[in-house]
């Protein structure tokens, strides 16, 4: 089980997704920063809440932090992201702290796609269970048809 301390840092970064499919970013660059930076020194580290981590895990975590750290380098707001660049960021986070918290299936993904009838790309965000049924219901769907 993860610590109260760990969960805190995993998630001191709080993303919404909003009606209108913009995401909504609460906390500072600086904040977000912080969080990560524990995390890779408890990774580091290979304390009691990390030790179960692989080490493809472990690289993946760092190389997601990677990402986080270039997006967010040298900003004091997350104002100036644009949508594309906040949903790569929500994807790296959401994916550390899955990985973190072995919760794969509860991580959010979150894509711009264009929706038929508009040129405005929105975000379409879905958990890895909830896109892992809708595309078991399309191969279902599939051979359905073929018969």
């Amino acid at each position: 089980m993860l610590s109260l301390a760990a969960l805190c840092m995993a998630a001191s970064l709080s993303f919404a997704v909003v009606a209108d499919d913009a995401i909504a970013i609460d906390g500072t660059p600086q904040s977000l920063r912080a969080s990560q930076d524990a995390i890779k020194r408890n990774v580091a580290a290979k304390n009691g809440d990390y030790a179960h981590l692989t080490d493809g895990e472990k690289q993946t975590i760092l190389r997601k932090q990677d990402a986080i750290y270039a997006l967010i380098e040298g900003r004091t707001s997350f104002d100036g992201l644009r949508e594309d660049e906040k949903v790569r960021l929500f994807n790296a986070v959401e994916e550390v702290r899955a990985l973190v918290s072995k919760a794969e299936d509860s991580r959010m993904v979150c894509e711009r796609v264009r929706v038929i009838g508009s040129n405005r790309p929105q975000n379409k965000c879905l958990t890895v269970a909830e896109r892992r049924r809708q595309r078991e219901r399309a191969q279902q769907q599939g051979i359905r048809a073929e018969r």
